[in-house]
């Protein structure tokens, strides 16, 4: 398992310095999907934690779609539910050969079953289908199914958002048509058109979807749909009214782009917005729209995805991470150089926690083979989104090996805010003394401003000092 994971320091990853070996049991857990995919084979799906899931006790979905690209027979998609520590697989919900796509998306949703679980919403992309099944035991629900224009794509993606009654409500996007469609989760009998969140600008409108939380105030979730088109666009919507409160437009992106929530920023009480593709990073204020930051990266087209993981550094600002597919001959990429896969994978992927703060890498895992889409999907674990202690992270392996070819989830032990500890190492000693007193009188976002008042001083310096010699988690 050592062999799988290791610290990139290429370029982009300037001062990452906290090195969590995938040779540690306590810093990350690999674990299969229980069924071997043909070599060369290439596919969609995600992982998702279950709620309340913790690195301390995993519980979370891991799919895959059906075998699209290979030249063996057509496999049926799977969902399987993990629980325990050491995660074990407890049930396992499949599609068919002609039921499309299953699993090229999925989502936790409320009890609609009435046992006491939350269920499970899986997309069945290619028959406009979105498939519910119980999170208890994987038995199939009943399904939702959509207009016939709408066929083809419906369920691409899947999110939840709540309004200040507590309900909660399915987001699915239905891209081809470019069209966005709310249904309640707890009313199998009734057809589901509850209603419409937008009609898109364009056919490729609403490819991706992410709850942003209420970012208006009127005590619904809002969300944001990307447009991945030549003239990029993150919209982002009312969950109340399904009306566009503002538009994000980046031109002259290609592959590779997302848009998810970012926790609050830049301190004004309201959440905020991540956008990546191409090779920049921005983040939007929630509130006004304007941008916080536009990070710029060495490789091009590489961002895959981005996604707020709390404040792990305790400095009073949410951090991030990073997924991207690293270019050939980059420092770490083992395998050869391919074109793109269907979750824009180049070479092996890359995963970086950033501080919020000061946009500087803490740590960077990368995948094990060329074509292993290392950090097409990731989320987070924890007693709530602001709280995480973990890190879910989505691979495949296609190239065969000793580790077989399928899907993979891992989970990473997120860092835990350690006072003093200025270089993120895990240890508070003469390293961080030498950073402080390198940057000493400086003003603006940086690592050796402890006390976050903008400063870089001797405030800063006895923090250190007086955690000197800490061993940090």
């Amino acid at each position: 398992m050592g062999a799988l994971l290791a610290l990139a320091a290429g370029p982009a990853l300037a001062g990452a310095s906290v090195v969590r070996s995938a040779a540690e049991a306590d810093a990350v857990v690999r674990i299969a999907m229980p069924r071997e995919m043909p070599e060369g084979t290439t596919f969609r799906g995600v992982v998702i934690a279950a709620p309340g899931s913790s690195a301390y006790a995993p519980d979370f979905l891991l799919t895959t779609d059906r075998n699209v690209l290979a030249t063996g027979p057509i496999l049926p998609g799977l969902a399987v539910r993990f629980t325990g520590s050491p995660p074990q697989a407890v049930w396992t919900a499949a599609g068919d050969t002609n039921t499309g796509r299953y699993g090229v998306s999925a989502a936790f949703i409320d009890d609609i079953d009435g046992d006491g679980a939350p269920d499970v919403a899986v997309g069945v992309f290619g028959l406009g289908i979105v498939s519910l099944v119980s999170g208890a035991s994987g038995a199939p629900l009943g399904d939702l199914t959509t207009t016939p224009t709408e066929f083809a794509s419906f369920g691409f993606s899947l999110a939840t958002v709540r309004g200040p009654d507590g309900d909660q409500r399915l987001l699915v996007s239905s891209p081809g048509p470019g069209v966005a469609r709310g249904y309640a989760t707890d009313d199998l009998g009734a057809p589901p058109t509850l209603f419409t969140l937008g009609d898109g600008p364009t056919p490729s409108f609403a490819q991706w979807l992410a709850n942003l939380g209420d970012i208006n105030g009127d005590g619904y979730d809002d969300f944001v749909a990307t447009e991945p088109d030549f003239t990029f666009g993150a919209y982002v919507f009312s969950g109340q009214t399904g009306e566009i409160i503002r538009t994000h437009l980046v031109r002259n992106l290609s592959v590779n782009r997302s848009a998810a929530a970012a926790g609050d920023l830049d301190g004004d009480g309201v959440g905020d917005v991540l956008v990546a593709g191409a090779n920049r990073l921005r983040a939007y204020s929630g509130a006004t729209g304007e941008a916080i930051f536009n990070l710029r990266f060495d490789d091009t087209d590489a961002l895959r995805s981005a996604l707020s993981v709390g404040d792990v550094t305790g400095d009073g600002v949410p951090d991030f991470v990073m997924a991207e597919p690293l270019a050939p001959g980059a420092p770490g990429a083992p395998g050869t150089a391919g074109a793109p896969g269907p979750d824009g994978a180049l070479n092996v992927g890359r995963v970086t926690l950033y501080c919020g703060r000061t946009r500087t890498p803490i740590v960077a895992y990368v995948g094990g083979s060329a074509f292993d889409a290392f950090g097409a999907s990731m989320d987070v674990m924890g007693a709530s989104p602001e709280a995480p202690t973990a890190l879910l992270v989505r691979a495949f392996r296609s190239t065969g090996g000793v580790e077989g070819n399928g899907a993979y989830a891992f989970v990473f032990r997120l860092p835990t805010p350690c006072p003093g500890d200025a270089t993120f190492d895990g240890a508070v000693g003469f390293a961080d003394i030498a950073l402080v007193l390198s940057q000493m009188g400086q003003q603006g976002a940086l690592t050796g401003d402890l006390n976050a008042d903008g400063v870089v001083d001797f405030q800063d310096l006895s923090i250190v000092l007086g955690a000197f010699g800490t061993t940090c988690d």
